[in-house]
């Protein structure tokens, strides 16, 4: 599964060129031309917005907002649903990829002080129980009704060695910066 993935990954990203040290050449590359079109197109269509106005109306007893950073080269729409309890900032984020039909579910979690939401520490991945039902309704609108297809965990953190993009080296890229975006998960 990971080979077909790949040659789809080696479609958007352009093989052995160094994004900042040769950034010139990279930026002209069929690959990187297709990448971008593919984000503005989403972009332009408003996907976004309409995406969230789906998952209001189908999920309706939890704030979501949109968090998704196009014009930052982000190959996902972000949404993102915020619950504080005591000192203790959950996040769910909620990671739709626009090159390929499918999604991941993450849950973070960082203390902060309640009275300006400063955080304390930083953000760490966990997977609580207690929001079970909650991923599980989103899970369901997102495949029910949108068509994707959850991306498998344990593939987020593979390494792609001959791809650069943006300040992600050779030897760094995965996966998730593939599909998703640039922060390391």
């Amino acid at each position: 599964m990971l080979d077909i993935y790949k040659n789809l990954i080696y479609s958007f990203y352009p093989k052995n060129i160094c994004s900042f040290k040769d950034s010139e050449t990279y930026l002209n590359t069929k690959e990187y031309l297709l990448l971008r079109k593919t984000i503005d197109y989403f972009e332009k269509q408003n996907t976004n917005e309409n995406i969230l106005s789906i998952l209001k109306l189908k999920i309706n007893d939890i704030e979501i907002n949109d968090k998704s950073l196009l014009s930052w080269n982000d190959r996902c729409l972000t949404y993102e649903i915020n619950i504080i309890e005591n000192s203790t900032l959950y996040r769910i984020v909620i990671n739709l990829s626009l090159i390929i039909p499918f999604y991941l579910i993450q849950i973070f979690q960082n203390k902060i002080n309640k009275k300006n939401l400063q955080w304390l520490d930083y953000p760490k991945i966990t997977n609580p129980d207690k929001f079970q039902n909650i991923t599980e309704k989103i899970s369901s609108v997102i495949e029910k009704d949108l068509g994707f297809y959850k991306f498998n965990n344990n593939y987020t953190d593979k390494i792609i060695s001959n791809i650069s993009f943006e300040d992600i080296t050779f030897g760094q890229f995965t996966y998730f910066n593939a599909f998703f975006k640039n922060e390391k998960i």
